[in-house]
């Protein structure tokens, strides 16, 4: 175990012992300032800002998260409410927390001293406001690539029927110079030019626009693919830290014992 690693597990103890000595004492589960310290640093941990806000993976963090504060309280201050109430509890406090830093800095003019909970949430706040500005970014590109797409099979659609109808202006212009044989005797091989340029056109017509369509498929498969890849990576994560985590609770539970046998003697 890392120097680091080892200091967290310290840190979360405290924690721990802290929420046991000021929760409620009421039959009823009450927030606490360590809850929401465990709720904060776990968040960081997990990070749920990686995915898309109302996305199942986003959810499932959250539940890591609750079930995570779960296995750390005893029967009677466990999280019962689960993801919800975690994901609600965050969106409380990080709605204070804009609006105590906006108050106190108009106030005073200089940015307020903040708490450890402050110091965690600016953090947070940080992470989730830059997810969402990167998706925004993302949608806006979406969008972009979608119009220029469009755009352009409408322009070749256009430019092919500028040809026909240029083939067409052609035509009437020869006709309109020959005089000889009868009009009856070649309207039929005129007819089958034409339609014969017409097919020709409009298979061009069908070919662009499958070009387009065959790119458009393949940019949507590269995406469907990253995402694949992302998912994998965090599913990886998921299970990494799930390791680390019952190493924690473990070594938890190892100092609580010590702890206990240290009182009891």
């Amino acid at each position: 175990m890392s120097k680091d690693q080892f200091k967290r597990n310290i840190r979360l103890s405290k924690i721990y012992f802290h929420v046991l000595l000021t929760a409620s004492k009421s039959r009823y589960f009450v927030w606490t300032e360590g809850h929401d310290v465990l709720i904060l640093c776990e968040a960081l941990t997990s990070k749920p800002y990686n995915f898309k806000p109302k996305s199942s993976e986003r959810e499932k963090v959250w539940e890591s998260i609750a079930a995570y504060l779960n296995s750390l309280m005893s029967r009677e201050l466990r999280v019962t409410a689960r993801a919800r109430a975690v994901r609600d509890r965050y969106q409380l406090l990080s709605k204070k927390f804009k609006n105590k830093m906006a108050e106190e800095e108009r106030a005073s003019g200089i940015s307020p001293e903040m708490t450890e909970t402050d110091k965690l949430l600016e953090q947070i706040v940080e992470q989730f406001e830059e997810s969402e500005r990167d998706a925004g970014e993302q949608s806006e590109k979406n969008d972009q690539n979608k119009e220029n797409e469009r755009k352009k099979a409408e322009e070749m659609r256009n430019r092919s029927m500028e040809k026909l109808g240029e083939t067409q202006k052609r035509k009437a212009t020869a006709e309109d110079g020959q005089q000889t044989t009868p009009r009856k005797r070649s309207s039929g091989s005129e007819t089958l030019v034409y339609l014969r340029e017409k097919a020709e056109r409009e298979f061009e017509l069908r070919q662009e626009e499958l070009e387009v369509k065959k790119k458009e498929q393949s940019a949507q498969l590269q995406m469907f693919q990253y995402m694949q890849q992302q998912l994998q990576q965090q599913q990886q994560q998921q299970q990494q830290q799930m390791q680390v985590q019952i190493q924690q609770q473990q070594l938890q539970n190892q100092m609580l014992l010590a702890l206990i046998e240290k009182i009891t003697k």
